[in-house]
């Protein structure tokens, strides 16, 4: 996974740190889960106050668009993401623990 980062600003405003990039992969359309991990790592973000809020996929591209908010605190991300998108989020999270308990 290659990616490219096209906007990184801090939002004082929102008390966050707004990331736009763009991701290419050459194999199957990679996770949100896998995204969010390659960039925090790559921008040193802890992926725990981190929402990717938009993900956009043209049609025939192995090619995506992607915005990242990231938060300092827990307490700024729950004030300003919506809570359907944290909800979701970490539903996911307690899934995929689940599913690697599992495993083991």
């Amino acid at each position: 996974m290659e990616i490219d980062i096209k906007v990184d600003r801090n939002d004082a405003d929102f008390e966050r740190r707004e990331v736009k990039f763009s991701i290419s992969y050459s194999s199957a359309t990679p996770s949100k889960s896998e995204v969010l991990a390659e960039i925090c790592k790559k921008l040193n973000i802890s992926p725990e106050f981190a929402v990717i809020t938009f993900e956009n996929q043209a049609f025939g591209l192995a090619k995506s668009d992607v915005v990242l908010h990231a938060y300092q605190s827990k307490e700024s991300m729950e004030k300003y993401e919506p809570k359907v998108v944290l909800e979701r989020e970490k539903r996911k999270a307690e899934k995929a623990k689940k599913a690697q308990e599992g495993s083991n």
